[in-house]
């Protein structure tokens, strides 16, 4: 995956802190697999991942978790965590 900085194509990675979403709005694709669920992916997983994929050249993280934030703690948690590399927030 690549993303583009000032028109150079830099290699990027993605991760995903929770699986699923408390919420089960009509139009979204994540209800049917999830219903109303949500689970947290434990940080020390998240990290480790985040870690391989800088040690594969990955410059720059994005975060595509459907919704981040319906585990405030955790996403606060992870988006303050000190990391190398840019974030994105999806």
């Amino acid at each position: 995956m690549r993303y583009m900085e000032r028109g150079v194509a830099r290699p990027s990675g993605y991760v995903e802190a929770t699986r699923g979403c408390l919420h089960t709005c009509r139009h979204c694709p994540v209800v049917p697999i999830y219903n109303g669920r949500f689970f947290v992916v434990p940080a020390e997983l998240v990290m480790e991942d985040i870690r391989q994929q800088v040690a594969a050249g990955a410059e720059h993280i994005t975060f595509g978790d459907p919704d981040f934030l319906n585990g405030p703690g955790h996403a606060m948690n992870r988006a303050t965590t000190p990391c190398r590399v840019p974030i994105c927030y999806l």
